[in-house]
């Protein structure tokens, strides 16, 4: 909630000296070719990471359990956030 409420009070602030402005916020798509070393540390284990929606990445991850070894998923889902863009920002009038 903390933060939700920091960045309200953020885009008042802009509202308030930019009234005819909008700063928008995104994620660009990663890169497929990113998501190769993911992929190759899932195959180790025999699983098939699928990259080709967020819904099926979600999925993959989900079903890359190692029940030896807890950490396994862990590993994979660090590596799944590294392959994202920084956030762009764009200025519309």
């Amino acid at each position: 909630e903390w933060m939700i409420l920091a960045n309200e009070s953020v885009a008042r602030r802009i509202h308030a000296t930019y009234p005819t402005h909008a700063i928008l916020r995104h994620h660009p798509l990663p890169r497929r070719d990113h998501f190769d070393n993911l992929v190759r540390c899932a195959a180790t284990a025999g699983f098939t990471i699928d990259t080709s929606t967020n819904k099926r990445l979600s999925q993959s991850l989900a079903a890359a359990v190692v029940p030896s070894d807890p950490s396994f998923n862990k590993i994979l889902r660090t590596l799944a956030t590294q392959v994202h863009a920084y956030n762009a920002y764009n200025d519309v009038r």
